[in-house]
């Protein structure tokens, strides 16, 4: 029993992140609309709810593990960013430098 609790508090607390970001985005698109904006509203609240059951049920010790693999996922992503984003520049760089720097054969 304690394994299917663990196991639908997580696809609680992942269901969260996903429900959160359906709302936000209802939101943001069905800002004029009375109706959608109330229902965005609500779905919004729900996904808390969901977070707070799927803790719940996942208890302390699945808590602290999907918050320390959230943190690495996070930590790897922004790497991996940064990462790219230094390749980009020096790709620009180099790109720049060699539009700018003129050629022996065109120098007269």
């Amino acid at each position: 029993m304690r394994a299917a609790k663990f196991w639908i508090g997580v696809i609680l607390f992942v269901g969260n992140f996903i429900v959160g970001k359906m709302a936000t985005l209802l939101f943001i698109i069905n800002y004029n609309k009375e109706v959608w904006r109330s229902f965005s509203i609500a779905l919004y609240a729900f996904s808390w709810i969901m977070l707070f059951v799927g803790g719940y049920l996942v208890g302390k010790e699945g808590w602290q593990y999907m918050v320390k693999v959230s943190k690495e996922y996070q930590t790897r992503t922004v790497e991996t960013i940064k990462g790219q984003s230094q390749k980009t520049y020096y790709k620009v760089r180099e790109g720049v430098k060699r539009s700018i720097t003129p050629k022996k054969d065109n120098i007269r």
